[in-house]
């Protein structure tokens, strides 16, 4: 029976979860007992019924020529050369070819080892399905806003997978989305208005959270935006053009005598004290 684990099969009845995912192997490469290779190969676009190719190169960095026993995948997945030496000599490379065969619709795990004089190491073989993800920014702060009015701004919600993604916000009062809910497209990019309309005039931090997953289905994926945003009394103050020498005083105006049908004007200014 085939050593491999295939995550992702479902027992009868009982549907499972998706596993979280393996963190992306590290962009620099690894050196072993004087040789320099990759710590994992990583089929991710792949398809049934066809075969996938990567090639694994080992680099020998040691000033002496390396000679490699070569352990091949354990499962009928993962298939490598039938050669069982390989030799390396001081500064060249060795291209291995290894190719991935799926046989049904799920995740792949295996290794293939290498044994020197010195010891051995391991490189991982792993082949995993697309998954929705969704990215939006950390936190988001409301223009200032007056008590009872309301301000807006927007955030830019993206889906950085290869699947189409269906999302729903759950956003709490006084913030509001819209929309709060939709579909995007493989890498394609969102425009979200956030609305605040405080009836409390203090500093209002809310967490909203950003479902996503496959339409009709259990939305598993999840990230969360803080929003922030202040509210103001709102504060106006008269002002008379003849001076006041108290500025606390309330303002007049004086039109002093009238004639019977004449008239007098007298001007004077609004002004807002508020940030709002």
């Amino acid at each position: 029976m085939d050593d491999v684990r295939c995550h992702g099969s479902q027992p009868s009845g009982e549907p499972q979860r998706p596993r979280e995912p393996h963190p992306r192997p590290p962009s620099q490469r690894c050196c072993f007992l004087g040789v320099e290779t990759s710590p994992e190969l990583l089929w991710e676009d792949w398809e049934l019924g066809k075969n996938f190719t990567k090639t694994l190169v080992l680099k020998n960095v040691h000033s002496k020529l390396q000679k490699l026993r070569l352990r091949a995948p354990v499962s009928k997945y993962f298939r490598s050369v039938l050669t069982q030496q390989i030799l390396i000599s001081p500064g060249t490379s060795y291209l291995l070819p290894l190719t991935f065969s799926p046989h049904e619709r799920c995740e792949y795990e295996d290794s293939v080892a290498f044994e020197g004089r010195d010891g051995s190491f391991v490189v991982s073989l792993r082949a995993t399905l697309p998954r929705h993800a969704l990215v939006a920014p950390d936190s988001v702060l409301l223009p200032i806003c007056a008590l009872k009015h309301s301000t807006q701004t927007t955030l830019v919600l993206k889906n950085q997978s290869k699947l189409h993604t269906w999302f729903q916000w759950e956003c709490p009062p006084p913030f509001h989305v819209s929309p709060d809910q939709g579909l995007l497209e493989p890498s394609q990019e969102g425009l979200i208005t956030v609305v605040f309309q405080p009836h409390e005039a203090l500093v209002h931090q809310r967490e909203a959270f950003c479902r996503f997953g496959d339409t009709g289905e259990e939305l598993l994926g999840r990230c969360t935006v803080l929003l922030r945003g202040q509210a103001k009394y709102p504060s106006l103050q008269l002002k008379c053009t003849e001076g006041e020498e108290d500025p606390e005083a309330t303002p007049e105006l004086l039109f002093g005598s009238v004639a019977i049908g004449c008239h007098r004007k007298k001007p004077f200014t609004i002004c807002n004290m508020s940030p709002v």
